[in-house]
């Protein structure tokens, strides 16, 4: 008899798990595609809609990088410069050239494909994990990209099965969805508008500067070489791009030079603009946000230099 009561609390015990269970897999169905609809309604922010925009956004060029290309790299401005060049800036904060190679495969399905791809890159590969959270909403359907992202994850395993759930997309941007101009969350050409109640205070620096040939990580090389690889399978040619500082010049030229003599070792096209004597601007810091950012006046400036380096190099 007590066997028999004892199995029927097993038995109703049992049962409420699984209804729970079934509440919990429905409720993330129903949540997830929720926020999926709303998500592909948004154009910009890093939560996602600056991909959709990559996506849905047939260019001739696709502008990327880390923060310093969302602040500085205006889409307009090089059409302007550039005629009959669409251009769309796909840049993320916190992202940079395992981003960017995530970007490449990402659009590899689509019809019309970018003849080229700028990316504003540095000699320290210094991303974190949060740049993969907006591919998490692609990777089915698109082997190349799913493969990469599997590649870059701790533990894939886990990340495959975490992928069965839909909430899971969105475990850690759901407010970025609904706010994609956040300042955390920003994807895209979104400038810094200098308020001049508040004066910007940049503590400028100079870092000594070793006496040995610098060199590249390891890390930096491995991205690079996925980057342009990812670049020639899909038939756009990769320009990478060096951006100015106006603290520790001295010390990042000398760290540039390196990713300048790798870049040409890999027949890949570099520009960089931040030797003061080519530039005297870069020097000013009216045109920066802080140490390593320009606000919109030098965006401007930056912009319509390098769309007129482009002109040439695409005639």
């Amino acid at each position: 008899m007590r066997s028999s009561i004892f199995n029927s609390k097993k038995v109703k015990i049992l049962f409420n798990w699984g209804i729970l269970i079934v509440f919990l897999v429905l409720l993330d169905q129903l949540l997830g595609s929720f926020l999926n609809n709303a998500l592909y309604k948004t154009r910009s922010g890093a939560s996602g809609g600056t991909l959709i925009n990559a996506l849905e956004t047939n260019s001739d060029i696709l502008l990327t990088g880390s923060s310093r290309a969302v602040l500085s790299l205006d889409p307009q401005i090089f059409e302007s410069n550039l005629e009959g060049i669409s251009c769309v800036n796909v840049a993320r904060n916190g992202s940079g050239i395992r981003y960017s190679t995530a970007i490449l495969h990402l659009i590899s399905q689509k019809k019309s494909l970018p003849k080229y791809i700028c990316l504003e890159v540095s000699p320290k590969s210094r991303e974190d994990g949060t740049w993969i959270m907006p591919f998490k909403h692609f990777i089915e359907n698109n082997d190349d990209l799913s493969n990469f992202i599997l590649s870059m994850v701790e533990k894939p395993r886990r990340f495959q099965i975490a992928m069965l759930s839909n909430l899971y997309r969105f475990n850690d941007i759901i407010f970025g969805v609904f706010n994609p101009k956040r300042s955390e969350n920003i994807g895209g050409y979104v400038p810094y508008i200098p308020n001049p109640s508040k004066p910007v205070n940049i503590k400028v620096q100079e870092r000594s500067v070793p006496n040995i040939s610098a060199s590249l990580s390891l890390t930096t090389k491995n991205d690079l070489i996925g980057f342009i690889a990812a670049s020639k399978k899909y038939d756009i040619k990769p320009i990478l791009i060096i951006f100015p500082r106006i603290s520790n010049v001295k010390y990042w030229n000398y760290k540039n030079d390196a990713l300048v003599n790798y870049s040409e070792e890999q027949d890949v096209t570099i520009l960089r603009y931040d030797i003061i004597e080519d530039y005297p601007w870069i020097n000013d810091i009216a045109y920066y946000y802080d140490s390593d950012h320009l606000n919109i006046n030098g965006a401007e400036k930056l912009s319509n230099i390098i769309a007129k380096d482009l002109k040439n190099i695409l005639k």
